[in-house]
């Protein structure tokens, strides 16, 4: 379904994003 692939999506960038954030406070930390 086109709406289970949306949210799919949107929790991989989610995870993604928060991933990248992380990385990036310890980077800097």
């Amino acid at each position: 379904c086109m709406v289970c692939q949306n949210v799919n999506i949107n929790i991989l960038l989610l995870v993604e994003v928060t991933f990248v954030g992380l990385s990036y406070k310890i980077y800097l930390a």
